[in-house]
C-alpha cells in the first residue's frame, strides 16, 4: 500500500480489512471513516507520539491485542478500542 501515493484512505481500509493488515497511521481520518462511516476495519494504530519504541512495543508486546481494534498512542498510554459497529468498548492500557 505504501508504494501507491495515490490509493484514497477508502481504498487504504478496504485493502488493511480484506488482507488483514495492521494499519498504522498518524491520519486522524481513518478515525472518522470508522466511527462516522461505520467502515470494516482490521486493526487501525493511531500514533501520536514520536517515539518508535511505542510502535515496537504494540507490534511486540501487544501483538495479541491489535486485532479488530483500533488504536490509539500518545505518550502517556495506549488506548485499545474494540471495534463493533453496534458498540464500542474501551480497553485502557498504561506504559
Amino acid at each position: 500500500m505504501e508504494d501507491n501515493p495515490f490509493l484514497s484512505d477508502e481504498d487504504i481500509l478496504e485493502i488493511s480489512y480484506k488482507e488483514k493488515r495492521i494499519l498504522i497511521t498518524n491520519d486522524k481520518d481513518f478515525g472518522e471513516l470508522v466511527y462516522k462511516d461505520y467502515r470494516n476495519t482490521f486493526s487501525i494504530i493511531l500514533l501520536r507520539v514520536e517515539k518508535n519504541d511505542v510502535v515496537e512495543n504494540l507490534i511486540t508486546k501487544h501483538k495479541d491485542k491489535n486485532e479488530n481494534k483500533f488504536i490509539v498512542a500518545n505518550k502517556n498510554k495506549i488506548r485499545f478500542i474494540i471495534y463493533n459497529q453496534v458498540l464500542w468498548k474501551r480497553i485502557y492500557w498504561k506504559g
